[in-house]
């Protein structure tokens, strides 16, 4: 993920795809969990700028390159 804020989010697709095959146990749904708070952070890790940043760049019609994220 770059200056943009895009991420491939197709890597952590395969991980959470497996676990929709899993049986349903207390274990189980804690894993998918932290793979999808892990999968989170990490997104949030590459962002180079504030959220106040962001929505005054917004305000101001400036394209932030998030093609994979609608408003």
């Amino acid at each position: 993920m770059g200056e943009t804020g895009y991420f491939d989010i197709s890597i952590f697709r395969n991980t959470i795809w497996g676990h929709l095959e899993l049986p349903v146990t207390r274990s189980n749904e804690e894993l998918i969990c932290r793979v999808v708070r892990d999968a989170c952070k990490f997104v949030i890790s590459g962002f180079t700028t504030t959220i106040e940043k962001d929505e005054k760049l917004l305000e101001e019609g400036k394209d932030l390159g998030w093609k994979w994220l609608s408003r």
